[in-house]
């Protein structure tokens, strides 16, 4: 009866989803509730136009800095904004998809916070590109990664830009926490971390990136806009087989052995 259960209220979810509009989630709440008449002249919490959002539909968390939790495989949305405006925080729980056919936002316009989680057993796949704190100055977008947590980006990156060319005047932060998994369809080799902000692998984090990038990689280490454990170094490989650069922190037996390689190079210098 349980498995029966389950079926049916997704089916009933997925049934509800709607396309072709913007709409805003009310206060906070888990994804799947829906704002309805409360009976005492107003509405419950949850996304206005009676339904779950669903493909070509932005679907907007930003209401008075607001938290939405996901825990569940929800309908495949247009794009996904976090922070139009005013505030507000996504976090993927486990078991939670969050994915989008569009591009998504966190920290979009105006002089807000906003942030993603994705805890253990979530998963984000967002199908076009990211952009982070792009909505100009006092704009902040973070992702915060956790152990078991995982985010696929399918198209480009952009942290404190909304084109991975220009800055935007706001600023973001990607935190890869030990355990957690970034992949990333590819990067602008430059211009996808404007100054001041950053993305930061802790631990057993990795961030994979389509093709060679490793130059870019150690650019952008080399002024502190990728950082290993919060300021220490990074080690970048490429794989020719898979067409991917795959960054993690080293061990500290492989940082001291990359020590002493830099070291006898400067003495044979």
């Amino acid at each position: 009866m349980k498995k029966v259960t389950v079926v049916c209220a997704a089916a009933i979810l997925v049934m509800a989803s709607v396309s072709g509009a913007a709409i805003r989630y009310k206060q906070s709440g888990p994804w799947q509730d829906i704002s309805v008449d409360d009976g005492i002249g107003g509405t419950t919490s949850g996304w206005q136009g009676g339904a779950v959002p669903g493909e070509g539909v932005d679907a907007r968390i930003n209401w008075g800095n607001n938290t939405v939790t996901l825990d569940y495989e929800a309908p495949t949305v247009g794009n996904l904004k976090i922070g139009v405006d005013e505030g507000g925080h996504l976090v993927i729980n486990e078991g939670g998809i969050m994915s989008s056919s569009g591009w998504s936002g966190i920290g979009v316009t105006g002089a807000i916070s906003a942030s993603m989680i994705v805890n253990s057993g979530g998963t984000a796949n967002i199908g076009g590109h990211l952009w982070m704190g792009a909505g100009g100055v006092g704009n902040f977008g973070l992702l915060e990664i956790n152990d078991g947590g995982v985010v696929n980006v399918g198209q480009n990156i952009g942290l404190g830009t909304i084109n991975a060319n220009s800055p935007s005047g706001g600023t973001a932060t990607i935190n890869v926490n030990d355990g957690g998994l970034l992949n990333l369809h590819h990067w602008s080799d430059t211009l996808s971390i404007q100054d001041g902000s950053v993305l930061n692998i802790f631990g057993s984090g990795i961030v994979t990136v389509g093709g060679n990038r490793v130059t870019a990689a150690y650019g952008y280490a080399d002024i502190g806009k990728i950082t290993g454990n919060g300021g220490s170094g990074i080690m970048a490989t490429f794989d020719p087989d898979l067409n991917l650069t795959t960054i993690v922190v080293p061990e500290p037996a492989t940082m001291l052995l990359l020590g002493l390689g830099g070291l006898l190079i400067r003495r044979r210098r």
